[in-house]
């Protein structure tokens, strides 16, 4: 793997929310409502549901730019299996 120091990308993270809050903080909210979807479908048994909430997740991940052209690449060869 590629390794990046996360508290870099959380410093990112939290520059971006500072600057723009009203954009960000449903954002924040939104990949919290996934978590607990997520949660809810591994609780019972709805593994069908996971991907298209990661995909959602990953959505909303990439539009803090929490994402890498590598990773991209993953994403892409995970949805073209």
């Amino acid at each position: 793997g590629i390794a990046y120091p996360t508290s870099v990308t959380v410093g990112d993270v939290r520059k971006l929310w500072e600057e723009t809050p009203d954009q960000i903080t449903p954002i924040f909210s939104a990949i919290g409502s996934l978590a607990k979807a997520a949660k809810y479908a591994i609780e019972h048994g709805k593994i069908n549901q996971l991907g298209p909430l990661m995909n959602e997740n990953h959505d909303l991940l990439r539009s803090l730019k929490v994402s890498s052209i590598e990773l991209e690449k993953l994403v892409k060869a995970a949805l073209d299996a």
